[in-house]
């Protein structure tokens, strides 16, 4: 069972694109790193799947669910999560964890 699919996922910010066409699965049970230098779309990949950014070219699920299709708790959730995994890794780019 896949826990994300994203399929051809696109976002732009005005006329940048910050990303292009990116799929991935995530299946139950693996375990998935997101690395990359600073501004290669890390955080804008993050809150597409959280549903922060909600207007996107391509597909994500989350659960089998599109994630505009998501409930506002659920949402809370991912927001809430995403949300400490930002703050992670700003304490551990100024070496206080």
């Amino acid at each position: 069972m896949d826990i994300i699919k994203v399929k051809n996922l696109s976002v732009k910010y005005g006329k940048f694109k910050a990303l292009k066409n990116i799929s991935l699965e995530i299946k139950r049970g693996e375990i998935f790193g997101l690395i990359g230098p600073s501004g290669s779309g890390k955080s804008t990949f993050l809150n597409s799947l959280s549903g922060l950014i909600n207007s996107f070219e391509g597909e994500i699920q989350i659960l089998d669910e599109s994630v505009l299709e998501l409930s506002v708790a659920t949402k809370k959730k991912l927001v809430f999560r995403v949300a400490f995994l930002v703050c992670m890794k700003i304490l551990r780019y100024f070496k206080i964890l």
